[in-house]
C-alpha cells in the first residue's frame, strides 16, 4: 500500500449502505484519498462543493475545491500520473471486503 491509502494494483471502491455510505475523493495533486459519509453531508452540510473552498489536503497543502475529483473514477496510478476507472457493477460478497480508514471530510 502507498502513502496516501490506495493499494498498488487494486482500487477501493465503497458501495451505497443506505444513507450510511461513504463516497472517496482524491486530491489529484498529490492522490491522498478522502472519506464523505454521505449521511453528515445530506442532513448536516454544508454541500460538498462549499465544505472543499475552506478544506486543505492534509497531504499537500492545495485547496481541494480546486484539486478534488470522485474516487476511483479517477485515480493516480504508480508513476503518479492521473487515469480514469469505470467503477464495476458488480458488487463483491462480503467475504471479499475490506475496512478501511480515511481521512474523513464530514
Amino acid at each position: 500500500m502507498n502513502s496516501s491509502g490506495q493499494l498498488e494494483d487494486d482500487h477501493w471502491i465503497t458501495y451505497p449502505e443506505d444513507n450510511q455510505g461513504h463516497d472517496l475523493i482524491i486530491c489529484t495533486s498529490c492522490g491522498h484519498l478522502y472519506a464523505v459519509n454521505v449521511a453528515r453531508m445530506v442532513y448536516l452540510g454544508p454541500p460538498l462543493e462549499e465544505k472543499l473552498k475552506v478544506v486543505f489536503c492534509s497531504q499537500c497543502g492545495e485547496t481541494l475545491s480546486d484539486t478534488a475529483s470522485a474516487y476511483p473514477e479517477t485515480f493516480r496510478d504508480k508513476a503518479g500520473a492521473l487515469n480514469t476507472y469505470v467503477r464495476p457493477r458488480e458488487m463483491p460478497a462480503d467475504d471479499q471486503s475490506v475496512v478501511r480508514d480515511f481521512d474523513q471530510l464530514y
